[in-house]
């Protein structure tokens, strides 16, 4: 969506961010958030942390210009992601986004911390984005 100027563009998009850095809930979140925000906005699309679909909340979602979601982000800390219940719970997740034909990407917290612009830019590489095909 376009706004009325560059300084007024600028402003929401700089403040979008800082909005959106308050509501990551753990350091890999914090980590690759700014790759996220700066990888797809160059892209005209935009991210949200921690968007809630069905009885889930996954960590990011991304949206292109339209607002249509295009595809689903989920840090997977060792802590958190080891538990017989959350990996049925991961399981679901994964469900849920199959039946919308919207891609998870997954990335462990040994990925992010490593080279968390990395991961974001194999979301690049996704054929459903770069092919138009959704």
């Amino acid at each position: 969506m376009p706004y009325p100027d560059e300084r007024t563009e600028a402003a929401i998009k700089r403040l979008r961010r800082m909005v959106g850095s308050l509501r990551v809930e753990s350091p890999i979140e914090a980590k690759i958030y700014p790759a996220l925000v700066l990888f797809w906005e160059r892209q005209g699309c935009y991210v949200r942390a921690q968007y809630k679909l069905g009885h889930f909340r996954y960590d990011f979602a991304i949206f292109d210009p339209s607002g249509r979601l295009l595809a689903l982000v989920e840090c997977d800390g060792k802590a958190f992601h080891s538990s017989r219940r959350q990996r049925k719970r991961d399981r679901k997740k994964n469900q849920i986004a199959r039946e919308l034909g919207r891609p998870l990407f997954r990335f462990t917290g040994s990925q992010i911390n490593e080279d968390a612009p990395g991961c974001v830019q194999s979301m690049g590489r996704w054929n459903g984005y770069w092919g138009g095909g959704l």
